[in-house]
């Protein structure tokens, strides 16, 4: 038993927990909406996962109410036990899966049980004491299968529910990155890519997934997908979390750049390329490359004496909502969606346009004098009013020439001589 993959078999019940609950056994089963229940669900979830030892009737008094002040708790406890004896009875008439004990309840451990989140910690303990490559990474696949998504999702409100559920995701997470990690040297990119797919479903804030699934399309030479790949990713972080890309996804990039432009000694089709994927409009990038362009935009200001403005854009709702609530994320959300698209398609071509904050885009205007940016601020302006009449939110605009960096005395007598 000790190597082996820990899995349903044909004679247990099979106890679903992440996703939904469910618990199936001989060709029949009784999900959430055939319980039709939150409370029954929280009883049969909290026994069966303290199946190890006997429950008293205040700890599931205290487990199911935990707020309110019921005027006979136990009596409503054991209205629940009947009831969900009931339901297996009409399922399972020979099978007993509660048991009543002095003053307390328990799950009857003789029936052959099994549920997926002890597939999931069985397979992770065994994948971390086992030492071969090919039988480690298998454990950890027999984890990841077994999860498919929030634990007891329908009821995680409640305080005992938090601590699993942030154990089994966490969990997981661990062991896909660590059966990336041993796909990767396998050279299974296509299974790498998979997982690591599938597991930011699970959590799209993660940038070692991203990575996971960036190396293992620039493996198979996937490089469009890859590129698509790290667009999202920039673009995901940015917005939720307000990061530039780490030195190992823009590694990443860089890795792409490498392979996809290979040596080419003649300008013109170099220039061709560049032309035929040049877009449109305003240039949206990450905030990382916006400042560099800003840094040598100014150097060429400097240089040639030519001036360049920056504008800001500031998304504020036209009343008063709590900056912490979803009406104001919905209403900022939406209004900074309509301005991106009003910068890109409204700008000229040339301008380099950024997010800078939750509420603000920032946009770099080179070549441009100050009644030219006026002209340009209105312009966006009149657009997103006309093509944005209902929209809850107003925009503050902002604009400031560069300002250059003082000479010495030294440079200046150099720059008259």
């Amino acid at each position: 038993m000790k190597n082996m993959i820990v899995k349903r078999t044909k004679n247990q019940f099979y106890i679903e927990m992440f996703g939904q609950f469910c618990i199936s056994g001989g060709g029949k089963s009784l999900d959430e909406d055939s319980i039709r229940s939150d409370m029954l669900v929280k009883l049969i979830a909290y026994i069966y996962n303290h199946r190890k030892k006997e429950i008293t009737i205040q700890e599931l008094i205290d487990a199911l109410w935990e707020d309110d002040e019921s005027a006979n708790p136990a009596g409503a406890l054991k209205n629940l036990v009947y009831r969900v004896r009931t339901l297996f009875k009409k399922e399972w008439p020979t099978h007993e899966f509660i048991l009543t004990g002095h003053g307390s309840y328990k799950w009857n451990e003789e029936l052959p049980c099994i549920s997926d989140a002890e597939i999931l910690d069985g397979n992770f303990k065994k994948a971390g004491t086992e030492q071969d490559p090919s039988k480690k990474v298998a454990y950890y696949l027999a984890a990841i299968e077994a999860y498919e998504g929030p634990f007891l999702p329908k009821i995680s409100g409640e305080h005992w529910i938090a601590p699993w559920n942030a154990y089994y995701h966490s969990t997981y997470l661990t062991a896909v990155k660590a059966a990336a990690e041993i796909l990767e040297k396998q050279e299974q990119y296509e299974e790498m890519e998979r997982i690591c797919n599938y597991a930011l479903q699970m959590d799209r804030l993660s940038e070692e997934l991203y990575c996971g699934v960036i190396k293992a399309l620039i493996k198979q030479n996937k490089m469009k997908l890859a590129e698509q790949q790290y667009k999202k990713a920039v673009d995901i972080l940015y917005e939720n979390l307000g990061v530039t890309p780490s030195p190992e996804l823009k590694g990443l990039y860089n890795e792409f750049l490498k392979i996809t432009n290979a040596q080419e000694l003649n300008l013109s089709v170099i220039q061709k390329s560049i032309v035929e994927e040049v877009e449109r409009g305003a240039f949206l990038c990450d905030y990382g490359l916006f400042q560099k362009t800003y840094l040598l935009e100014k150097c060429r200001a400097e240089r040639l004496g030519i001036s360049i403005y920056l504008m800001l854009v500031t998304v504020e709702p036209l009343w008063n909502v709590k900056p912490d609530s979803q009406a104001y994320m919905n209403i900022i959300n939406d209004a900074m969606d309509k301005i991106e698209y009003v910068m890109l398609n409204y700008l000229r071509s040339g301008d380099v346009v950024s997010r800078y904050s939750t509420t603000q885009y920032i946009a770099l205007l080179p070549t441009c004098q100050y009644e030219t940016a006026k002209k340009v601020v209105k312009r966006m302006k009149d657009e997103f009013e006309k093509r944005y009449r209902r929209s809850k939110a107003r925009l503050n605009f902002s604009i400031e020439e560069l300002k250059r960096t003082p000479t010495s005395r030294h440079q200046r007598k150099v720059e008259k001589e």
